[in-house]
């Protein structure tokens, strides 16, 4: 067998994606439903029956808050949230070093209070959570103020990548002596842990486990920006960033989210990076999906970053980097 061409496997994409897409949107009305019950929202036709009460209770909203202290004291009652057994006595080691490293992760690299509060909240509401974790590469400044060095350590410090923006001689030194300014760009690495929302994530139709790693198609398509896909490593031009679409863009229950926020969304006024190509906005896919890219007849998990007709990335991978739940799981269903 030959190898997949790129255009075979965009197009495999494409349609496992508009599948997909189709198969989840049914859950976008009960999603829909259930936050407009939580925000205690008027019921549909209520302002067109004379006589009837307007009032809405508040029954969702207080279950739910009162549910959620519950589930976040299971997790955040005690400073780890996951600890790995020992099976041996060689384990014993190595499974402290493994606690460690992930209990670092969820709480120091990120949030993990917050990331359990949305994820739990967002499947109360909205029936089901996503979760994805990844790793990130951050680029940051590293600004050094440097006090009474000689010019040898100025010299060194340029060769080490340094730029001097500021240096000023100390005055009455018997030797020359320097007070600098210098900064060069680093990058850094680290696993981002982010609850994200139920909306943005898509599976393959007829999924029937809330478990991810064996799916055939999994993918979040997630809005980002010109400057966070160049901070990933992607050249792309603001002209094809931006016109990546959203899947989910006839999407009452993202439009819904996004006006409880801001009062007044809607994608059409989605004008403001218009002047600024580093805040261009599109839509990126990241895709887990099962396909026999390399010919072998075995059909492997790849991970692939995709616009909507462009892949940037396309790599081997061992597992799905998502998790999803439900409160209520139903057999045999996904949602």
């Amino acid at each position: 067998m030959a190898k997949m061409t790129d255009d075979a496997l965009l197009k495999h994409l494409q349609s496992n994606e508009d599948d997909a897409a189709q198969y989840v949107g049914h859950v976008g009305d009960q999603r829909l439903a259930s936050m407009r019950e939580y925000y205690r929202e008027p019921y549909p036709g209520d302002s067109e029956l004379d006589g009837w009460s307007q009032i809405v209770t508040s029954e969702v909203q207080d279950t739910v808050e009162w549910i959620l202290p519950e589930l976040l004291d299971v997790f955040t009652s005690s400073d780890q949230a996951v600890s790995f057994e020992p099976v041996t006595q060689e384990d014993v080691n190595g499974a402290a070093q493994a606690t460690d490293a992930c209990n670092y992760v969820f709480y120091k690299q990120n949030n993990g209070f917050l990331m359990l509060y949305t994820a739990f909240k967002d499947a109360l509401i909205s029936q089901n959570c996503a979760v994805m974790w990844r790793t990130v590469t951050e680029t940051v400044r590293d600004v050094q103020e440097v006090q009474g060095a000689p010019a040898e350590v100025l010299a060194m410090l340029e060769e080490q990548g340094y730029e001097i923006e500021a240096a000023s001689p100390v005055m009455g030194a018997v030797v020359p002596l320097f007070n600098a300014k210098v900064a060069k760009k680093v990058e850094k690495k680290k696993v981002n842990v982010e609850a994200f929302p139920p909306e943005q994530l898509i599976i393959k139709r007829g999924w029937t486990s809330p478990l991810l790693h064996d799916c055939p198609y999994v993918a979040r398509v997630m809005p980002v920006t010109l400057s966070e896909l160049k901070q990933m490593g992607f050249k792309v031009d603001a002209s094809d960033l931006r016109a990546s679409q959203d899947v989910f863009s006839e999407s009452n229950t993202e439009e819904y989210r996004l006006t409880r926020t801001d009062g007044s969304y809607t994608h059409e006024d989605d004008n403001v990076d218009s002047e600024d190509d580093s805040l261009a906005t599109g839509y990126l896919r990241i895709e887990y999906v099962l396909v026999d890219y390399d010919g072998d007849g075995i059909a492997e998990r790849r991970l692939i970053h995709r616009l909507e007709g462009r892949i940037l990335s396309n790599e081997e991978t061992d597992h799905v980097q998502i998790a999803t739940t439900s409160p209520v799981l139903n057999h045999h269903r996904w949602d």
